[in-house]
């Protein structure tokens, strides 16, 4: 049974995507997405929330970065 994925606009995609050499080998890059899960259009009715890949080459520091996606889940999810 496939399970359920709600992608956020803002959600930026797997470097890996862009790579030959690492086309498909994380579970959240877009043939991973495909083959495991089935993408909603509505958060309350996925199974997981997928935020985008937090870039390590990114101007805005990871702490901020991670308090961003979780404040975008708590005001759409407030019960989390």
């Amino acid at each position: 049974m496939s399970k359920t994925l709600y992608i956020y606009e803002q959600a930026s995609p797997h470097v890996h995507d862009s790579s030959e050499r690492y086309k498909g080998c994380v579970p959240l890059s877009e043939s991973g997405i495909k083959k495991h899960f089935t993408v909603v259009n509505n958060p309350d009715a996925a199974d997981y929330l997928y935020v985008g890949q937090i870039r390590e080459d990114s101007n805005v520091p990871l702490l901020n970065q991670m308090v961003l996606s979780l404040n975008i889940i708590k005001n759409i999810h407030p019960d989390i």
